[in-house]
């Protein structure tokens, strides 16, 4: 007999607060992301924000977080990661939708929050509430500065990255963390977690690349790539007998 069995779907939310603006950041399942960015319109990058975010950081080494960082931190706020990623030039990605909260009105955006070649970027969209029109394109749209300036898009995404920063440097002290490991095949890169530090390796040669990560696999093999199984079965059954 066919059942359908009613559970309150658990949705990771971040508030932040900044220049009288309120932000809400409700992470999105891969169903839900892939709707709403078929009715979106992609925004226009500005490298300035990258510049500000990366290039300065070389001078306050405190302010840096590695990418195995960066996903430690993300997956704690948003949790596990999405597949909906490049997994030739990347190993995170993190669908969310935005609400941008001001006086004039409330408006909706997506962001892709995802590394790519060894970098964090963050992709911006603007959600179509009515849908898209025949017309309408995967065309890089300039910022809708009446709703959301460029001004107020670099700001928030340097609030937000610091507001990561300030989160991690809570975890790393309750936290524990077990050995991982991703890789990025596009640039040789390995990141991930082992000997109680966080590391982050460029490497110069795909033989280089291919002796760490099996040096990885050879000590850490009990927790490479290793899916909890139990876990996953007593989450679903508890959350049935809590309905």
């Amino acid at each position: 007999m066919q059942q359908v069995i009613k559970q309150i779907k658990e949705r990771y939310k971040i508030d932040l607060q900044s220049q009288d603006i309120n932000y809400q950041l409700w992470r999105l399942d891969d169903t839900e992301y892939i709707k709403l960015q078929k009715n979106s319109l992609p925004i226009a990058d500005d490298s300035k924000i990258y510049r500000e975010l990366y290039l300065s950081r070389n001078e306050a080494e405190r302010n840096k977080l590695n990418l195995a960082q960066l996903l430690t931190i993300l997956e704690w706020l948003f949790g596990e990661t999405s597949n909906l990623h490049d997994h030739w030039k990347g190993a995170f990605f993190f669908p969310t939708l935005l609400t941008v909260i001001k006086k004039s009105g409330t408006f909706y955006y997506l962001i892709d929050i995802y590394d790519h070649r060894g970098w964090l970027y963050f992709r911006l969209y603007k959600i179509l509430e009515h849908g898209k029109e025949e017309q309408d394109n995967q065309t890089l749209q300039e910022a809708f500065n009446l709703e959301f300036s460029q001004q107020e898009i670099n700001y928030f995404f340097s609030c937000f990255y610091g507001y990561l920063i300030g989160c991690f440097r809570i975890l790393k002290k309750f936290n524990p963390v077990q050995p991982f490991l991703k890789t990025i095949d596009s640039n040789l890169i390995l990141y991930g977690y082992k000997e109680e530090e966080y590391f982050e390796k460029h490497c110069d040669s795909e033989e280089v690349y291919q002796a760490e990560i099996k040096s990885f696999e050879e000590v850490y093999e009990k927790f490479f790539n290793k899916t909890d199984v139990s876990a996953i079965l007593q989450t679903i059954i508890r959350e049935n007998s809590e309905m």
